[in-house]
């Protein structure tokens, strides 16, 4: 698993994620970002976005990783409309199955309620709900794709 973006190289994580993360038992000081990259791209076999913005920049710099990338919350909604995934079945199959006829000209508007919001600059509130929200939808992405697995355990849970 790798993050990356479309920000500089080296840029640290804004202290509302540090404090967030710390809260999970995850020391995020350390962190630095990391330029997307056609390599980077090329090998991954899921690439999620936020907004359409970052899914078309990915989608242009690695025209072959556009049928495994995704906005997060289109995977998240589609994969809940398919259902789970076959334990037999390939990822990228089922992933082929449950967004099927997908081209980049879709991705040219994209409505912004398919998007998670972008919390830079706002208060730790928005910080807080927008992290919360990558957490339900990850949950929910990783029970369609593997289901039946449990769940990494919280580390505050101990």
């Amino acid at each position: 698993m790798a993050s990356s973006g479309f920000v500089g190289p080296g840029v640290p994580a804004a202290d509302e994620v540090v404090e967030l993360l710390r809260e999970r038992g995850i020391d995020a000081r350390e962190h630095r970002s990391q330029p997307t990259t056609p390599e980077l791209l090329g090998g991954a076999d899921l690439v999620l976005a936020m907004a359409g913005e970052h899914l078309r920049n990915a989608a242009v710099l690695e025209a072959t990783a556009f049928p495994r990338t995704f906005l997060l919350k289109e995977l998240v909604a589609a994969v809940e409309r398919t259902g789970p995934r076959r334990a037999d079945e390939p990822v990228a199959s089922y992933l082929a199955r449950a967004v099927p006829e997908r081209s980049m000209h879709d991705y040219l508007r994209v409505d912004p309620a398919l998007e998670v919001a972008d919390p830079m600059g706002r208060r730790f509130k928005v910080f807080r709900a927008c992290f919360a929200e990558i957490d339900d939808l990850t949950t929910r992405l990783v029970a369609a794709l593997f289901p039946g697995q449990a769940a990494t355990p919280d580390p505050r849970a101990g």
